[in-house]
């Protein structure tokens, strides 16, 4: 979440899925709610998942899952 990218009007409009493992101790919880709160005021849409089991290597551990969140979230 880059400042220049939350500075300018490319996210404007744009769907954003964030999906956050709670038990990420390489990200913290706070970090991303900032970053998701940066998102919401550059315009973006956030829509918000979290697993509170998850950890930083979500996508690794429950590769299915998240997948199929993504693809739900891909239809809307």
């Amino acid at each position: 979440m880059e400042p220049v990218v939350l500075e300018s009007d490319e996210l404007k409009g744009k769907r954003v899925l964030v999906i956050h493992g709670d038990a990420d101790k390489h990200v913290s919880l706070k970090s991303v709610e900032k970053g998701i709160e940066a998102l919401r005021r550059a315009g973006a849409d956030v829509t918000v998942h979290r697993d509170p089991a998850g950890t930083h290597f979500l996508l690794f551990a429950r590769t299915e899952e998240v997948f199929e969140q993504l693809g739900e979230w891909m239809k809307g």
